[in-house]
């Protein structure tokens, strides 16, 4: 019956590693099995509390496991939002850029040099100046060209006298008729030989209105209330084929005052009077080009002003803006490296991990 153990006895000595014998009468030595016992009893208390620091480790592991999961996805987004604000800041800085290439431009087309990039109040002052200096050309060409244009109307017209406002109106006022000389002469149906005479014989005949005797003499009753800043030739019509005058009223017929008179001849001849208005058409054209080359120029000098005026960007911008991408690209590098010490961390708690459950896999064995 007793040899029916030695078959649990050497599984049993196999399981735990222990020494476990008979003596040569069957039996085990005396306090042998409650020594070994005690010895179990000791090792298993030993066995529970390495897994139950073990268990307490994994735990921790766990823990530390999940708050690096979190961290890392904290980090990953931190960092999201960082290339973000990169992103955006290189897009304005990428739009300052392109307004001071422009900017450049103007800076040599009004001949500053590009120390002068951020200094507006030179900028502004020279683009003040050169629009007024243009302003003033363009003011001095158009009224060139009105004077140009009133003696092209004053040759096609044949009118070489012009007539104060005040006297015009008073003649209106009064119902005097009248007709300008050169109007007479282009109109009379002479010939140029027989107008040119004329002319000899009167030679303020084109510088005069002519009226009847009747109106002549009305305007000379008439009430004047204004003055003249020259004297206005006046003929009567019943005196252009004689030279013979009279005086009377405020109509004065002087003897004795000497008038220099040059009358172009060319102005009763129509060729000469056309190649006259020919002449004076290509002086109006070439102020009229002139004037608007200028006019183009003063455009062109307000656009590129009002460029710069109207740009976004500024020193203190530009610079700030530049200080804003260097330090998120460290910010970037460092949320970089922060995620690798991370990752790299994560691994490590991942290997602990395992190799703690794996060691609490062996103690639940020796417990059993």
């Amino acid at each position: 019956g007793i040899k029916a153990f030695d078959s649990d006895e050497s599984d049993f000595n196999k399981r735990y590693g222990m020494n476990l014998e008979r003596n040569i009468l069957g039996l085990y030595e005396e306090g042998s099995l409650a020594v070994m016992r005690v010895q179990f009893l000791t090792e298993l208390e030993n066995v529970r509390r390495k897994l139950l620091h073990l268990k307490g480790l994994k735990v921790q592991t766990d823990e530390k496991l999940t708050s690096c999961s979190r961290d890392i996805e904290d980090g990953k987004e931190r960092q999201g939002e960082l290339i973000q604000q990169l992103i955006h800041r290189k897009e304005i800085l990428s739009g300052y850029e392109e307004q001071l290439d422009a900017r450049k431009i103007i800076l040599r087309f009004i001949g500053l040099g590009e120390e002068n990039l951020f200094n507006l109040k030179t900028v502004n002052e020279v683009f003040d100046r050169k629009i007024k200096e243009l302003e003033l050309t363009k003011h001095t060409l158009e009224r060139r060209k009105e004077e140009l244009e009133e003696e092209y109307h004053k040759l096609e017209t044949g009118r070489l006298l012009e007539l104060p406002k005040e006297f015009n109106e008073f003649l209106n006022r009064m119902d005097i008729s009248y007709l300008y000389g050169m109007d007479w002469l282009k109109k009379n149906n002479n010939s140029l030989e027989a107008n040119l005479a004329l002319v000899k014989q009167n030679p303020m005949l084109p510088y005069s209105i002519i009226m009847s005797e009747k109106d002549l003499n009305r305007l000379s009753d008439g009430e004047i209330n204004f003055y003249t800043s020259f004297p206005i030739p006046i003929i009567r019509r019943e005196d252009l084929a004689s030279r013979n005058s009279t005086e009377g009223g405020c109509i004065y017929h002087g003897n004795t005052i000497s008038f220099f008179v040059m009358f172009n001849h060319h102005l009763l001849d129509e060729a000469s009077l056309n190649e006259l208005l020919s002449r004076k058409q290509s002086e109006i054209d070439k102020v009229d080009k002139l004037l608007k080359v200028k006019k183009d120029e003063i455009t062109e000098y307000k656009d590129k002003y009002n460029e710069i005026r109207y740009q976004t960007v500024t020193e203190s911008g530009y610079r700030n803006c530049m200080t804003e991408l260097n330090t998120l690209n460290v910010l970037i590098s460092d949320a970089e490296k922060n995620l690798y010490e991370l990752r790299s961390r994560k691994e490590k708690l991942l290997r602990q991990q395992s190799e703690v459950s794996e060691e609490i896999n062996c103690v639940n064995q020796k417990e059993l």
